[in-house]
């Protein structure tokens, strides 16, 4: 009988990568003893259709630079195809298919899980995956947004994490102004960006 093998999964749009993302990923890893972190760049993000994204290939580039050392890190490209919408469920079936018998951890944000309810069939998201939710300062969740959805509750797990405010807006918005943007990224990261000229305008 083949073992479960545990799996973590960030999605989102990584555009682009940074600190936070990181400790995120090892946070949930350490505590939930996951043997392998996906991070799964969204080709079309639903969410995100107001403003256009770096290309595809810059998101994964920067991914791959950021976790390079890990071998126990892994960028996907199981969402990054951009002809259809980057939905979640979608994207734990395809991880099922390509990982079978696999246990998942689907690890988000405080601040996305207040807005689970409105993602596209939040209950299939809950037979495919259990939840880690890392708060963010200043969004922490109540009791009340995990009982917006059945199951939501029975299937969070929170995730001590050290506390990180960084967002990839924040960094777009310093590389366009001119402000340094080392220690937010890792090192290879601020060095593409740079490279690559991307976010100046």
């Amino acid at each position: 009988m083949t073992a479960t093998r545990r799996i973590g999964l960030l999605g989102g749009s990584f555009d682009p990568i940074h600190i936070g993302h990181l400790l995120m990923a090892e946070s949930a890893r350490e505590q939930n003893k996951l043997e392998l972190v996906i991070f799964a760049p969204a080709g079309n993000p639903p969410h995100k259709s107001s403003r256009p994204l770096v290309p595809i290939k810059d998101r994964i580039a920067m991914i791959e630079l950021a976790i390079a050392s890990r071998a126990d890190f892994l960028c996907s490209r199981i969402d990054a195809e951009p002809s259809e919408p980057s939905y979640t469920w979608r994207l734990l079936e395809r991880v099922h298919e390509e990982f079978p018998d696999s246990d998942i951890s689907f690890i988000m944000g405080g601040d996305s899980l207040r807005e689970f309810g409105s993602w596209a069939r939040p209950e299939r998201i809950l037979e495919l995956a259990s939840i880690a939710v890392i708060d963010r300062p200043g969004s922490e969740v109540d009791r009340s947004v995990r009982d917006a959805v059945p199951g939501l509750a029975q299937a969070t797990t929170p995730v001590d994490a050290p506390m990180c405010s960084i967002s990839s807006t924040e960094i777009r918005e310093r590389v366009q102004k001119g402000r340094s943007i080392r220690y937010l990224v890792p090192e290879p990261v601020r060095e593409y960006i740079e490279r690559r000229g991307l976010y100046r305008q």
